[in-house]
């Protein structure tokens, strides 16, 4: 592994440390104390509590959160975890949305830095769910067992969630950022990518461990966080060439800072296992949509 790689890695590994996520959770707790306290204005605490997956709702006092659920996967343990706060925390239910995420309404202020706590302890998290940020990574419901499936997709969503997640450049974007995973080309019926900023459509004929994958969805966010106010500035700015059936492959990325970030990336994906499938790996595995826009130039 080169010095490179191991400098990416343990960047990543920091960033989700206990000692910084209980930071985190102290900060906000803080920031929600000022708030009550009357230092701080409600309109000053919107783009905080958004960065940290939290909602105000119309009833004064209490907030909706909005937990990430990467890919789409979740353990037992993790289930009982959303369970235990819906009953402590919230309404004694929770919401299932569109993107994979799971919402609870009606927590008190005050108690979603214990919330948090809990959901650190299981793994899970509300950072980034919210507000102009690269919001949850989604991918195939059935990823792993669907017939029609080039491959199983989790792996490199499961990847790319963690690479970005708490990233310092990406969470403050110009506009909310949304990528997604499909297994197959039956888009329409699996994870929707073609409606995504960044929609990442598995290929039959192979995939490089996702090492180029985490490398063009970091400049893709790059050059929107850079040049775009709206999704169509963002998708303006990147070059894209056309495949067959509307589709266009992602050319190799572009700029000095990306130089040597998909080697660097490329070792983490090995924290999780890899498709098994025939033949060689390709690192064009996906292609992205252009969203059925063959007049533009379009992720």
């Amino acid at each position: 592994m080169s010095a490179t790689a191991v400098t990416a890695l343990t960047e990543v590994e920091e960033r989700h440390s206990r000692e910084a996520i209980e930071a985190e959770i102290v900060r906000f707790e803080e920031r929600a104390q000022q708030l009550q306290n009357g230092a701080i204005t409600a309109e000053q605490f919107r783009p905080f509590r958004l960065k940290h997956g939290t909602y105000g709702q119309r009833q004064p006092g209490f907030q909706m959160l909005r937990v990430k659920i990467a890919a789409g996967v979740l353990k037992p343990a993790q289930l009982r975890v959303l369970a235990d706060i819906a009953d402590e925390y919230s309404t004694g239910r929770g919401h299932l949305t569109t993107r994979e995420n799971v919402q609870f309404h009606f927590v008190k202020l005050e108690n979603v830095g214990s919330a948090m706590r809990l959901l650190a302890d299981a793994g899970l998290t509300t950072r980034e769910a919210c507000g102009n940020t690269v919001r949850n990574v989604t991918a195939c419901p059935v990823a792993g067992i669907c017939p029609g499936e080039a491959f199983d997709v989790t792996p490199y969503a499961l990847g790319v969630s963690r690479y970005l997640l708490r990233h310092p450049d990406f969470h403050d974007l110009p506009r909310k950022f949304k990528i997604a995973f499909s297994g197959c080309e039956n888009d329409g019926d699996c994870a929707v990518a073609g409606i995504h900023d960044v929609g990442l459509i598995a290929r039959p004929d192979g995939f490089s461990a996702g090492r180029r994958t985490a490398s063009h969805d970091r400049s893709y966010s790059a050059s929107f966080h850079r040049n775009g106010e709206s999704q169509e500035q963002a998708a303006g700015a990147i070059e894209v060439r056309p495949t067959r059936k509307g589709h266009r492959r992602v050319p190799p990325p572009g700029g000095g800072e990306t130089q040597g970030l998909a080697s660097a990336c490329g070792n983490f994906y090995d924290a999780f296992s890899h498709p098994a499938i025939a033949g060689d790996h390709r690192a064009d595995a996906f292609v992205f949509s252009d969203r059925g826009n063959p007049e533009r130039s379009r992720i």
